[in-house]
């Protein structure tokens, strides 16, 4: 064996280990919530109306969202600013941004209140919060179906 092949092997075996491990790693931490929203909204660039939706978190790619219908004909994958603080046990909990009549998802409290995504908001949201004086935060409690 020539050392050119050799120092190949000695470095890509424990690179692929690595690569593995980190994305066993990943794929442990996603979790899933579940939440009746009782309003049209929007997410990302998608309108999504009232109904039952099941967000899965980390899933896709760390620190991403999969907004999915019940009845699987509407799909969103959000990018997200996910945040860790110390650990507290909460219920979960979907956050939307409401400007006068229009709603943006805006935020996950995952099933422990330590663990937060929050939605990147589009052009659309950015320029509609700029035309608004004020934007309220409609909560809507979740329930978590555990982790993947």
């Amino acid at each position: 064996m020539s050392t050119r092949t050799f120092f190949w092997w000695k470095s890509a075996v424990p690179a692929v280990l690595l690569l593995l491990a980190a994305s066993t790693l990943c794929a442990s931490a996603a979790q899933d919530v579940l939440v009746k929203v009782p309003f049209d909204f929007q997410a990302g660039g998608a309108h999504f109306g009232p109904g039952e939706y099941r967000l899965s978190m980390d899933s896709a790619v760390a620190g991403s969202v999969i907004i999915q219908s019940a009845d699987n004909t509407r799909r969103a994958v959000l990018l997200t600013r996910k945040s860790i603080s110390d650990a507290v046990q909460s219920a979960p909990v979907v956050m939307f941004r409401t400007y006068g009549e229009s709603r943006f998802l805006s935020a996950i409290q995952g099933v422990s209140a330590s663990q937060r995504w929050e939605v990147v908001p589009t052009a659309a949201q950015v320029s509609l919060s700029r035309r608004s004086e004020q934007s309220m935060v409609a909560s809507v409690s979740a329930s978590g179906s555990g982790t993947k």
